[in-house]
């Protein structure tokens, strides 16, 4: 099962590091609007160079702006970083929560399926998450935690359950959850971490939303016929 870590460590790390954005900045729309602009330009960099190579000064120079008008609205870095992320995010938890309200009438087996591809179609569609994800995996962190806790844990647990479901009634193997999700994830992830290969192997860029879908719908069928033995319920596509 998918753990909780330690709320110590988080909420230390929330308190003591990273001040909220509204409370530091004023909440007219003119305001959240240079907010999210920031917080976008910064996710390039973050994705680039990584958070320790990120600095509040290039991202400053990036938007054409001085570096007080950042501390102004975000006070440190690990709050600049944190609201990119949460937009990062925003895209990837609208894809994989598509159709929600139709769900608990479909067979775990589908709804595993489905979800599988969802969350493998909206990583691989967002690169520079993905970039992001692949730096701070590594090793645990404060930054870590907090993306598996605000984020990530709340999406996997949408396939673990299924998974798990359909291991009780019979209808996938009975498989370690744990190593099956982190295979998933390792899928997802590696569509990036492949890209250069894949391009210099078969020629194409491979970086585009078509190509995205495509890998995630093999993904899911490999995925399921390691699970099922070859049998497939019926299904669509991602996304």
């Amino acid at each position: 099962m998918l753990q909780s870590t330690q709320p110590a460590i988080v909420d230390r790390f929330d308190a003591e590091v990273v001040p909220r954005v509204g409370e530091r900045a004023e909440t007219s729309a003119i305001a959240r609007d240079r907010i999210h602009a920031f917080a976008v330009a910064a996710l390039d960099d973050f994705a680039e160079k990584g958070f320790e190579g990120t600095t509040l000064a290039a991202v400053a120079r990036r938007m054409g702006v001085t570096q007080p008008l950042l501390h102004y609205y975000f006070g440190t870095k690990e709050s600049l970083w944190r609201q990119s992320m949460e937009i990062a995010f925003r895209r990837v938890e609208e894809v994989t929560a598509e159709d929600a309200d139709d769900e608990p009438k479909a067979a775990p087996e589908v709804l595993l399926r489905r979800r599988l591809r969802r969350f493998v179609y909206a990583l691989a569609n967002s690169p520079k998450l993905l970039r992001v994800l692949g730096q701070e995996s590594s090793m645990p962190s404060a930054r870590l935690r907090w993306i598996v806790d605000r984020h990530l844990r709340a999406i996997l647990t949408r396939i673990e359950s299924p998974l798990q479901e359909a291991i009780e009634v019979g209808r996938v193997r009975s498989v370690d959850a744990e190593t099956t999700i982190l295979m998933i994830v390792g899928a997802a992830t590696g569509y990036l971490a492949s890209a250069g290969l894949s391009e210099t192997l078969f020629g194409h860029e491979p970086m585009t939303e078509a190509c995205a879908r495509t890998y995630a719908d093999r993904v899911a069928e490999f995925c399921w016929h390691g699970l099922a033995g070859g049998a497939s319920p019926a299904d669509g596509h991602a996304g």
